[in-house]
Parts: C-alpha cells; structure tokens; sequence
C-alpha cells in the first residue's frame, strides 16, 4: 500500500512540474515554443532579404543560391520556402523564387528597420563600425514598425545609412544617387563616395583600414587590371581592383555637396596654414560635438604650430589657442586646398 504522505508529495512535485513547463506565458514549454517561432521568422526575414537583394542586383533567386548564401541546410530553407509561398510572400516556378508584391513590401520594411538601426550606432554610439552590421542584423528581427518610426523621428528621418545605401521611408521609397563602381570611374575626374560595401568582412576590413569613408572626395590617378590609384582627402590610396570594386562613387558636380578640394588636417606640416572646409561624415556624435565646440568649423583659420617627437599628437593653433589632437582626430578634420596634389607615376 502506497504511503499517503508519499503519495501527496508526488502529486505536488508532479503538479510543480507541470506548472513550470506550461505556465501561461512564462512557463519553460512557451518560452521554448516562442524561441522556436521567433527562429522560424528570423530565417523568414533573412530569407526575403535576400531575395529583394538578389533580385535588384538583377539576380534570379533559388533555392541554391539561396542556400549557399544563408548557409543552412536545404531541408530547414525548403520548409521555410514552403510557408513563405503559403502566406502569399514569394512565387516559385520550377527552381526560381521570387517575391510578391506582400513580400516584396516586407523585405523593405526588414531593410528599413537595419539601416536606421546602423544609422543610430554610427551617430549616436561609440559602437565600433566593424560591429554596426552585426548589431542591425539581430535588432531589425526585434523592433516594431512603430519602435522603427519613432527612430527614424529621432535620427531626423536620415536618406542614407552610414555605409550610403539609401534608408526606405515609411512608405517604402528610397532615394538613390546615380554611382560606379570605383575601377569604372574615369581617370582625372573628381568624384566622391557615395557607397562601402560592408560584406564580405575581409574586403571591408581592408578599405578601413585605409580610412576611406563615404563622402569622401577622389580622383582616380591609375586604374588597370592590377591595381587602382587613387587621391583621397589629400592621401595617395592603392587598392586592388576585388577590394576597390566594394567602393561606389559619383562625379562630383559643381553644384553639389564639395564646393573646394579637401585635404585632411593632418597632413598639414607645421609651419603651415589652411582654413577649415569641414569635419568629415565619419566624424559623428560626441566627436562631432567636441571639435565643434573646440572652434572647428569652417572658414576658420587654422595652423601646425607644435608636433611631438613621433608626429602624434600635433597641436594645432586655432582662434588664438593652441588644441591638440591626435592623428585620428585631425583625419576628421578637412582643410581647403588650393591645387591639385599631384603624384609622380
């Protein structure tokens, strides 16, 4: 015969256990069901956006391009596909896909949710650039579409993310600037970048690491099939044509943006005077603030007027106070230049 008090306390332990598992909302079987959904609609969405991507590079979708591109496997991307075209988002025939008008609405409001995502980072954080993808990817999943409004509304309902492709409206638009890419643009004309292909990581990496950033002015110098030269902001830059193709540029035109050629400030000499054209649209948030406040701006007088014994950092005399900065704050800084710099072959 089964001990009474035995008896109670398994009923109360089975009772616990079913309680934790099913718990409304909080219970361990929920939250393991909402992980599950909230996997299968992460997927659905990287899914569209790919598609949408494929599509404007003038690609056709498929389920291997697709495959190789999202690196999952072709049973878990077949599923997703099946419920996709269930919910009336994208078509197939035969081994292409590709969006409905739904779906197609859908990957914009995916695509908008991350640019102005990478635009808050950029502009309102310290986050590192190499980070600003990663850090979109996963929030543009989690924010709702009025969460994404009242961003936009924050950030001033910026055009443009901080790699220069163009930010959707809320009502789906976006505005492009007409571009080539870097080895197609002519020899000697003046341009400017408009766009950085932030993918793949390892080409991305190289075109930090020469400080170019959108906005940017540039003057091609030498393009053949081993490598593109360049001036940009004053600095002779080499790339390889793979690395230079990741950039995008426009002719710069007298009525835009660039009224004088720029340089950086520090490749200023000591000794030696300029006045201020601008701070770089790299120079963002508290940095931004910062030089401002500091006198900065332009038209304003500046000079080199001391320099450490490694060149870093230099002091520049400015309104009559002596401020220094370091070389990766003074590369913020753009200065007039009167001539072309010219470069030996």
């Amino acid at each position: 015969m089964i001990n009474p008090v035995l008896a109670l306390s398994l009923f109360f332990v089975v009772l616990l256990v079913v309680f934790l598992l099913f718990r409304p909302e909080k219970g361990f079987y929920w939250k393991f069901a909402g992980m599950l959904a909230s996997n299968e609609k992460t997927l659905m969405e990287d899914v569209l956006k790919q598609i949408y991507h494929m599509e404007h590079a003038g690609n056709t979708g498929s389920l291997l391009s697709l495959k190789g591109t999202l690196d999952i496997s072709e049973e878990k991307l077949v599923k997703v596909i099946a419920g996709m075209e269930s919910k009336g988002l994208i078509r197939t025939d035969g081994t292409k896909i590709s969006l409905r008008q739904e779906g197609n609405d859908y990957a914009i409001k995916i695509i908008r949710a991350h640019r102005l995502w990478e635009k808050y980072l950029a502009d309102k954080t310290g986050v590192d650039k190499r980070e600003w993808h990663h850090l979109a990817e996963r929030a543009e999943h989690k924010l709702t579409k009025e969460q994404v409004d009242d961003l936009a509304l924050s950030l001033g309902d910026p055009r443009y993310d901080p790699h220069g492709d163009p930010i959707p409206t809320s009502k789906g638009d976006m505005q492009y600037i007409q571009h080539v890419s870097l080895p197609l643009f002519p020899v000697d004309k003046q341009g400017y970048i408009v766009h950085i292909e932030d993918e793949p990581e390892s080409i991305y990496e190289q075109i930090i690491a020469k400080n170019l950033q959108v906005g940017a002015q540039i003057k091609v110098i030498e393009a053949n099939e081993r490598r593109i030269r360049f001036s940009s902001e004053g600095e002779e830059v080499v790339l390889t044509p793979i690395v230079a193709n990741n950039i995008s540029v426009a002719e710069q035109r007298r009525s835009g943006v660039f009224r004088k050629n720029t340089r950086k400030l520090s490749g200023l000499k000591l000794g030696e005077k300029s006045k201020i054209a601008g701070l770089s649209r790299e120079c963002r948030g508290a940095n931004r603030r910062r030089l401002l406040d500091l006198g900065f701006v332009p038209g304003t007088e500046v000079e080199t007027c001391l320099s450490s014994p490694l060149g870093n950092p230099r002091a520049y005399l400015i309104k009559g106070a002596s401020i220094a900065l370091r070389k990766e704050q003074a590369d913020l800084v753009l200065i007039e230049m009167n001539n072309d710099i010219a470069y030996g072959n």
